[in-house]
């Protein structure tokens, strides 16, 4: 497959979180970017922008029963 279509059937399709997102699911946050920050604590590195992602995920995560009302 050439770049080119593998490109355009690239932005036909939506992320799994995205999708979780519009389905009111819980997401893989903290399987993906979760993982890199309890990996780093480990050795003592800190990763604010994963923590950051994570912990922002998860309070529109924590806007779904709001949402649902």
């Amino acid at each position: 497959m050439c770049t080119s279509a593998a490109n355009e059937q690239a932005g036909e399709g939506y992320s799994s979180m995205y999708q979780d997102r519009q389905h009111k699911r819980l997401t893989e946050i903290d399987r993906i970017n979760g993982a890199v920050v309890e990996q780093a604590k480990s050795y003592g590195v800190a990763t604010p922008y994963n923590s950051l992602i994570v912990d922002l995920i998860h309070a529109i995560e924590g806007t779904y029963d709001e949402e649902n009302c």
